[in-house]
């Protein structure tokens, strides 16, 4: 797929204007990710070539997701008035991957957008527009965030988080969809807390003696979640028959 963008990014004007031009190659925003299947499904069609657009779109993701990010691109826009570089969310494909990139992007007509690149794999910006709001990052040495949620504040572990990106993640996104980024691992948890119901463990008793502290349980999707003193999430783990596992919806 991404040699059908590459083909299509040569001879596509208007494809061209969708992604970002930096100096290394060629930035593309996630959000644009379905103008760009769709113009490349367009394209196809018009070559009398059969065409299934979400698969295109799928496979375009999937690839991109495998070896070409996701990053955040911090950069200042001229066109808006801001008192903070803008954020983007996306894949950067290296000018190496085209016979002749001045020629493809000249700088007369594209100009050259400077700005600095994190990887999302192991970086939350704090500005990401997807968690403002709804996520403030802690990162000390026990806590990576406080989720925002109703009418409740809870604070996320990192012992918490990583038992989630192991046991949940992989389940959850079941195509296998921007797993890398740390974001959106915590972006899914905060939405499967977010739609939890509350559970009654049969032997809560037994569990209070012997840790000495009072737990939360929650379900959503066939997961328990943990959440200590009702505002510290500990731990999940899979639970498919509540019934059998000694659940109960409270």
């Amino acid at each position: 797929m991404i040699e059908e963008l590459i083909k299509e990014l040569n001879e596509d004007n208007k494809l061209r204007k969708i992604v970002k031009v930096l100096k290394s190659g060629v930035f593309i925003n996630r959000q644009k990710i379905k103008d760009i299947a769709w113009r490349i499904a367009h394209v196809q069609e018009k070559k009398g070539k059969p065409v299934i657009k979400q698969k295109i779109k799928y496979n375009l993701v999937k690839e991109l997701e495998q070896k070409h990010g996701p990053y955040y691109y911090e950069y200042t826009d001229e066109n808006i008035d801001s008192k903070h570089p803008s954020i983007n969310i996306g894949y950067i494909l290296s000018r190496h991957y085209f016979d002749d990139y001045e020629k493809t992007f000249p700088e007369s007509r594209f100009k050259r957008l400077k700005g600095r690149m994190f990887d999302c794999s192991n970086y939350i910006h704090p500005r990401d527009p997807l968690i403002v709001g709804k996520i403030t990052l802690k990162l000390t040495d026990k806590l990576i965030a406080t989720f925002h949620m109703n009418d409740r504040e809870i604070d996320i572990t990192y012992h918490g988080f990583i038992a989630f990106s192991r046991r949940a993640c992989n389940t959850l996104m079941k195509n296998g969809t921007f797993k890398k980024a740390q974001r959106d691992r915590l972006m899914l948890l905060y939405h499967q807390l977010k739609e939890s119901s509350e559970v009654i463990r049969k032997n809560s008793v037994l569990q209070i003696i012997e840790h000495g502290e009072k737990a939360e349980y929650r379900t959503c999707k066939g997961f328990i979640y943990v959440i200590e003193n009702s505002e510290l999430f500990k731990t999940c783990y899979q639970k498919d028959d509540l019934n059998i596992a000694g659940y109960k919806i409270k």
